[in-house]
């Protein structure tokens, strides 16, 4: 059960039961999004309060400028798994019912997105889980614009080549990760140095890709990336990135271990299992292929032409 931290004992009777009433709701949250929401219409409520903005995983810089105390004030709230946000309130100068207004608002915000994060994190790597995956999916797939998907992007003129993927326009990117040979890991070093090498593994992806993308664990030795807003060609830039960062590193009492990766485009109305399923079939070929390899679904012709998931038994993947 959550217990909102004490008022400060200075609170005036406005600000504590304005305070409590918004604790409750902020207690009710359910998910992520529908929390930051809460917090915002909460903090806007206040009759000082003139302008309010939350960054989501953000961060101060050591050397910003911030306006003079008066007139705004910055929040910045960390989580325990690294990701960061930045509350801005505007309000006039000499305002200390603001603060402890806010103040608490921010600690419950803080408190019930711990919560949340119980819920939706792997335990052992501290990545998203599979649970919390569909929900910001949607969310991606809604945003896409109407565009042909690469895998119908041929000029149809005789002679002249098909469109690469570098060509297409700013989208959303799913990608899949799989470990190779990962059973011959727990089988020589044990499941201990096996669970040690998919923590590493997840520190070595927040290293490599940027603030806004989301890393997921699907259950052992598979991850899966989302890339908002981005084009093919960064795209394909951070996938071959993370591919050399994990084959250059040394992972204890292991050594060095490969990736095979595979990614597509997520089109508008897509699903997450048809989105998955494509870039999983492009983590098939990479493994046929020798692993260690990174496969684009969109642009590979024998992905586009045919399901290539091989029959039960034919090749080992791990």
């Amino acid at each position: 059960m959550f217990v909102a931290a004490p008022l400060p004992s200075s609170s005036s009777g406005q600000v504590e039961s304005s305070a409590l009433a918004w604790v409750t709701r902020l207690t009710g949250a359910r998910e992520r999004r529908e929390l930051a929401q809460l917090l915002l219409d909460g903090v806007l409520s206040w009759p000082a309060v003139e302008r309010a903005e939350l960054d989501e995983q953000s961060e101060l810089p050591a050397n910003a400028v911030v306006p003079d105390h008066g007139s705004c004030q910055c929040w910045e709230m960390r989580s325990e798994f690294g990701e960061q946000s930045l509350l801005r309130v505007w309000s006039p100068p000499d305002c200390s019912d603001t603060l402890d207004f806010v103040g608490h608002l921010v600690r419950a915000y803080q408190h019930v997105l711990r919560l949340l994060d119980g819920a939706e994190r792997d335990p052992m790597t501290g990545l998203f889980n599979r649970k919390s995956f569909d929900e910001t999916f949607w969310r991606l797939s809604m945003n896409c614009l109407e565009r042909p998907h690469a895998a119908d992007s041929e000029t149809g003129v005789p002679g002249q080549p098909e469109r690469r993927h570098q060509d297409s326009p700013p989208g959303y990117w799913l990608g899949v990760l799989d470990v190779d040979h990962f059973k011959r890991v727990n089988d020589e070093h044990g499941h201990l140095i096996g669970d040690e090498v998919l923590i590493l593994l997840a520190r070595l992806m927040r290293q490599v890709f940027r603030r806004q993308d989301r890393f997921y664990r699907f259950g052992g030795e598979e991850f899966v990336v989302l890339l908002p807003s981005t084009d093919a060609a960064i795209a394909d830039a951070l996938f071959q990135r993370l591919r050399r960062t994990v084959e250059t590193h040394d992972f204890p009492q292991v050594g060095r271990i490969t990736v095979s990766l595979g990614y597509t485009q997520i089109c508008s109305k897509d699903s997450p299992a048809g989105a998955f399923d494509r870039a999983d079939q492009a983590v098939y070929l990479a493994k046929k292929s020798g692993r260690n390899r990174v496969v684009c679904f969109d642009i590979e012709p024998a992905l586009r032409s045919a399901s290539v998931l091989p029959p039960a038994g034919d090749i080992e993947l791990f």
